[in-house]
């Protein structure tokens, strides 16, 4: 499950994310390892985001980034986080 605080959306509500992963030994790339047009559970709340990726092996390291998505484009990716 990754969660992250959802990013200011500067006047247009986000509508998804992308979210590049790869495992941690391998180069991020936007083809194969690309989640696009991600709609995730969003907590306005708490700003919380939330998706669950159900394809990851067990005892390996993987890395990824999020980039959000509104009317106005394509944000900046996140800085690039890793997990096992």
């Amino acid at each position: 499950l990754l969660v992250w605080t959802s990013p200011l959306c500067n006047g247009s509500k986000i509508q998804f994310y992308n979210i590049e992963l790869s495992e941690a030994n391998a180069a991020i790339t936007s083809s194969n390892n690309s989640l696009t047009n991600v709609i995730v559970n969003e907590n306005d709340e708490n700003g919380l985001c939330e998706y669950l990726i159900d394809m990851l092996q067990p005892d390996t390291m993987y890395k990824f980034r999020i980039q959000a998505v509104n009317s106005v484009g394509s944000g900046q990716f996140s800085n690039q986080f890793k997990f096992r």
